[in-house]
């Protein structure tokens, strides 16, 4: 059981005599639990939805080694590694706040939980594209060459590109701003 022990050895020859040996102390210890902690994403990191993220944990054991790491979001089990560094790709993400820990066992079956990772899950914000040339209603000598300029951006991404048309017909992309 869990304590400090003094052991001695006591021999005995043919004629009954017999020494001590010297005292040694030993010391039971119960098993620590591991440490585990999460690295990634950032607690308080907002994501997009029907994206995904990777949960990446730090565990160590100063008196063993480390089984396996579980992944949550709450209490529904994500997934698990046993292999470091410890990693769970969490795809198709959906919207709300979630509440990431990491479980990390060891090899004595002691476990510890990270602290708490909590991420929000948002919708994807349509981009904004307004035409700054030329003005609505500005009219033109046929034939005519229109030059078409345009502001865009995102609120929460970036602009890949911005196709320019007339009516229906697509008439021009461009992908570098200014647009």
């Amino acid at each position: 059981t869990v304590g400090s022990y003094r052991i001695v050895a006591k021999a005995f020859d043919n004629q009954n005599e017999f020494s001590f040996s010297d005292t040694i102390t030993v010391h039971v210890i119960t098993n620590l639990p591991p440490t585990v902690n999460i690295t990634a994403p950032a607690n308080g990191v907002t994501l997009l939805a029907s994206s995904h993220t990777i949960i990446k944990a730090i565990a160590n054991d100063g008196d063993g080694y480390i089984n396996r790491v579980e992944f949550y979001n709450g209490t529904l089990l994500l997934g698990a590694d046993s292999t470091s560094p410890y990693l769970y790709t969490w795809n198709n993400l959906l919207l709300g706040t979630h509440a990431i820990i990491a479980k990390a066992y060891d090899n004595k079956s002691a476990f510890r939980f990270s602290d708490t990772v909590k991420i929000k899950v948002v919708a994807n914000a349509l981009p904004m594209v307004t035409i700054t040339k030329p003005l609505d209603g500005n009219a033109f000598i046929a034939p005519a060459t229109i030059y078409i300029k345009a502001n865009a951006g995102d609120t929460d991404g970036s602009i890949k590109k911005v196709n320019f048309y007339a009516g229906t017909t697509l008439l021009q992309t461009d992908s570098i701003s200014p647009y």
